[in-house]
């Protein structure tokens, strides 16, 4: 009866060591426009998480981006969220919290109030990540006026070009979405970068003119299960019944 009852109490503390390590799977979502819309001024509406690498006024980037391209854009200025221009899509579905960012305070504004227009930029937002054994990333977005061109496409995640991610003139109302990418082997343990090239090209006037990105991304993981401390013990009391077990099996032995 005794031996009964021992294998019971190692099932159940081996089923209870199993669930304390299980794998659990996590979302992390990213969106631009985390804070409050500008009041075309230059002193509020900055994004809390988007940061951003200024690029040409009119254009794409003139080469290649390098790792210190990458590093200045995730170390940049906030990003200005901004009310989107009227040609602009006025959010952004499956991500209802997402605002548009610009270059300026008035990047998504008419070239009378704003004469100045907005840039080229390499838009970053970081996020922090535990290891991982699976990692799929989907994403949405809007651009004016579109991303990648010249020699860098348009998303990438730590410094690693996402393919496909090259668009023409014309983003403004159309989104652009890419889902089930398994970008495992592009992620760390600690800080990762999500980067967004958007390319403004202006060619009916004389300088730059709006603007702008719109952006919702959501990355799903499974979590490298962790030993924690209900685990450690019932694997210690584990080995002792199993000790304790024998013991008793080979006393029995000796008696016969």
């Amino acid at each position: 009866m005794r031996s009964k009852q021992i294998r019971s109490v190692l099932l159940a503390l081996s089923i209870g060591l199993f669930s304390a390590g299980s794998a659990q799977a996590g979302v992390i979502s990213l969106v631009s426009g985390n804070g409050t819309v500008n009041a075309l001024t230059d002193t509020i509406g900055n994004d809390s998480q988007v940061r951003m690498l200024l690029g040409p006024q009119v254009g794409s980037f003139g080469a290649a981006f390098t790792a210190t391209d990458f590093s200045n854009a995730q170390t940049g200025s906030a990003a200005f969220i901004v009310a989107p221009h009227a040609a602009w899509a006025p959010s952004l579905a499956g991500y209802s919290t997402a605002q548009w960012v610009s270059t300026n305070a008035k990047g998504s504004s008419t070239l009378a109030v704003n004469p100045a227009g907005a840039n080229t930029a390499l838009y970053a937002v970081s996020f922090a990540l535990g290891a991982v054994s699976t990692a799929v990333l989907d994403f949405s977005l809007n651009a004016d006026d579109f991303i990648g061109g010249g020699s860098n496409l348009g998303v990438f995640l730590n410094g690693v070009a996402i393919s496909g991610t090259t668009t023409t003139n014309g983003n403004m109302t159309t989104v652009f979405s890419l889902t089930g990418l398994d970008v495992l082997s592009s992620l760390e343990v600690g800080l990762n970068t999500l980067y967004f090239n958007v390319t403004n090209k202006n060619l009916n006037n004389a300088n730059n003119g709006p603007s702008g990105l719109l952006f919702g991304a959501t990355l799903t993981t499974t979590a490298i299960p962790a030993p924690n401390t209900i685990s450690l013990l019932a694997l210690g009391l584990l080995f002792l019944l199993m000790f304790g077990y024998r013991q008793k099996l080979f006393a029995a032995a000796v008696k016969k």
